[in-house]
């Protein structure tokens, strides 16, 4: 498992939810999978509330803006805008978005075929139509150890068998637990593959 490592903007006494998009198998769709207008409402007007932060995810999940809600309705939801114009206009030609934020302390996402630039209360916006359904991710099936920061754990993983293989790569272990390791790295650091199976690796 790949992460990228964004934070939430919670407070010292509140987990820390990493932004990252979750990719599903279909049992964990279906297990996952809210559809209730009031529910999803909810969910929003908490998000609102407490300010949590929105990684918002375009260009074929390769990039993201993080942002806040700024308000809703049962049309939509308006979400701050990037600083930077180019950003914003990337982010409103993407024909596929994924929203990732947190309720309570548990993940949630859905993603949106658009995003429309308007304006909300006299504030730059993106407008997202109300979705017809998210992803609570509430897993309690594994407790996930949180490694430490100054001397943090390093997962090895060897190179091809080959003489042009590359050397075996080392890296940072963010956290444990009974169904995997969640890995740090920067986004050009190296060529993992969401999904792969990586054998014979080791935990140091």
């Amino acid at each position: 498992m790949m992460e990228k490592h964004l934070n939430n903007g919670s407070t010292p006494m509140e987990k820390d939810i990493p932004l990252k998009i979750e990719i599903l198998s279909s049992a964990e769709d279906d297990q996952y999978r809210i559809t209730s207008v009031k529910e999803i409402e909810s969910i929003f007007r908490n998000i609102a509330k407490s300010g949590s932060r929105i990684a918002l995810y375009y260009s074929d999940a390769d990039d993201f803006i993080l942002t806040t809600l700024l308000g809703m309705d049962t049309s939509g939801l308006w979400l701050e805008t990037s600083q930077n114009e180019v950003i914003n206009a990337r982010v409103a030609e993407s024909k596929k978005l994924i929203f990732v934020s947190s309720h309570s302390q548990v993940k949630v996402q859905f993603s949106t075929t658009h995003a429309r630039q308007e304006n909300y209360q006299g504030q730059a916006a993106f407008f997202l139509t109300f979705p017809h359904s998210l992803h609570r991710l509430q897993r309690r099936e594994y407790y996930r150890l949180i490694t430490p920061v100054i001397a943090p754990l390093r997962c090895v993983i060897p190179g091809a068998k080959s003489l042009t293989a590359p050397p075996p790569l080392a890296v940072t272990i963010m956290d444990i637990s009974g169904g995997g390791v969640g890995l740090t790295c920067a986004e050009q650091d190296t060529a993992l593959i969401p999904g792969h199976s990586y054998k014979d690796c080791k935990i140091g």
